[in-house]
């Protein structure tokens, strides 16, 4: 054998060694992605909400303040912790028969106003990784707005920092009426 073939056959076990490594490298990548997809899907915001039931409560002291009340579980199934903020939107029938909404925000501070000492979320919601917390949501329902009108249904929204949304909803509330003596 000639030196010329030396060089012919060691070129052509490094370009075969070449390939196979190539080819290692592209299966290890593609496998590499995958794994990367999936723990970016673990993480992705992945949250529920759950009603477990709904109340009006309605002072009628000096200063009349009609309160809505939500008990919820909300759950964040991913494995990143999750912020959260809570919106009730309210659907009624106005007096042309048109169905309108009016959204409103949670204030955890009327917890004050309502009875025995309920465990409301606070206004910036935070829940651990693979996390449920079970609480209050609050709602002042303002005064003049549904005078009357009959209410179609109570949508509570969770809304994540992305803005990704988990709804419930309800259609009836339990009634509490309070009168000072």
């Amino acid at each position: 054998m000639h030196q010329q073939d030396y060089l012919t056959m060691f070129a052509t076990i490094a370009a075969i060694l070449s390939a196979f490594y190539a080819y290692n490298s592209n299966r290890i990548a593609k496998k590499a992605l995958e794994l990367s997809r999936i723990d970016h899907q673990k993480r992705e915001a992945n949250f529920s909400v759950y009603l477990i039931d709904g109340y009006r409560w309605i002072n009628r002291e000096a200063e009349p303040r009609k309160f809505i009340f939500f008990h919820c579980t909300i759950t964040n199934h991913s494995d990143s912790k999750g912020g959260y903020r809570s919106t009730l939107q309210i659907e009624y029938v106005k007096e042309d028969d048109s169905v309108s909404r009016v959204t409103l925000d949670h204030e955890p501070s009327h917890v004050k106003f309502l009875p025995q000492s309920l465990s409301s979320f606070p206004a910036d919601i935070r829940i651990e990784e693979r996390s449920t917390e079970s609480k209050w949501l609050i709602f002042e329902e303002p005064a003049k707005i549904f005078g009357g009108r009959r209410i179609e249904r109570f949508l509570i929204n969770a809304i994540d920092t992305g803005g990704n949304v988990a709804f419930a909803e309800c259609f009836l509330l339990k009634d509490f009426l309070h009168e000072s003596k």
